[in-house]
């Protein structure tokens, strides 16, 4: 939440950033993750990016799913949770995502899965 942009004097300058304990995610795994999203792209689907052991891994759940809603299982381990939008929704999070996505986690939506480059958010 923003309340009041301000300079304060002596302070340096910040930025938005996070780090990971594990270092970045890698970029590969959000490729896999949107091109698995790209072959069914008139439903909601999920993917996990989950830490376990020494890596980062890609984890499909059991999952029900239809053009504008989904239900899955979440998985333990869990640092990227991942979804897929249909049709003309946009790459932002929904009421609804925003209801669903209240873990301790990062969050990411896909869509315009019909492109050859999708948005993602």
């Amino acid at each position: 939440m923003n309340i009041a942009d301000a300079e304060v004097r002596g302070l340096a300058p910040i930025s938005e950033s996070i780090e990971l304990i594990h270092g970045k995610i890698p970029r590969y795994l959000l490729e896999l993750a949107i091109a698995k999203f790209m072959t069914k792209p008139d439903i909601e689907q999920y993917m996990a990016i989950t830490w376990e052991g020494l890596a980062y891994w890609l984890r499909e759940p059991k999952q029900e799913a239809g053009a504008g809603h989904i239900n899955y299982e979440t998985v333990p381990g869990t640092v990227l949770d991942l979804h897929s939008h249909t049709g003309s929704m946009l790459a932002r999070f929904s009421p609804i995502d925003d209801f669903d996505e209240k873990g301790f986690s990062l969050y990411g939506v896909v869509a315009d899965l019909r492109q050859l480059f999708p948005r993602w958010n």
